[in-house]
């Protein structure tokens, strides 16, 4: 090992500590905007942020589609096979224009 190289968990820990340096972001700010602006500066760090970003904060899209799994599942379709149910709902929502 040469002495000029680091351990190899000291990058994420630098990425970590020049992102804390780092000025809030205003509250009418675009954090994936800023996150394009310093993918370079921190990359490990806006792989994770980029994935935990898209997380919506509402639960009203879950609930509209357990709702129609619930009209598409009844008595008169109870013989529909999974894969078919999935299929059917799969459909609904990505195929409204």
């Amino acid at each position: 090992m040469r002495a000029t190289s680091r351990p190899r968990g000291a990058r994420p820990y630098l990425e970590m500590r020049r992102y804390n340096e780092e000025s809030p972001l205003k509250r009418d700010a675009d954090p994936l905007a800023w996150w394009r602006e310093n993918e370079a500066l921190l990359p490990k760090l806006q792989v994770l942020a980029k994935n935990y970003l898209c997380i919506l904060a509402t639960s009203v899209p879950p609930e509209r589609l357990f709702s129609k799994a619930g009209e598409l599942i009844c008595d008169r379709r109870s013989c529909l096979k999974p894969d078919n149910v999935n299929m059917i709902l799969f459909l609904n929502k990505n195929l409204k224009g």
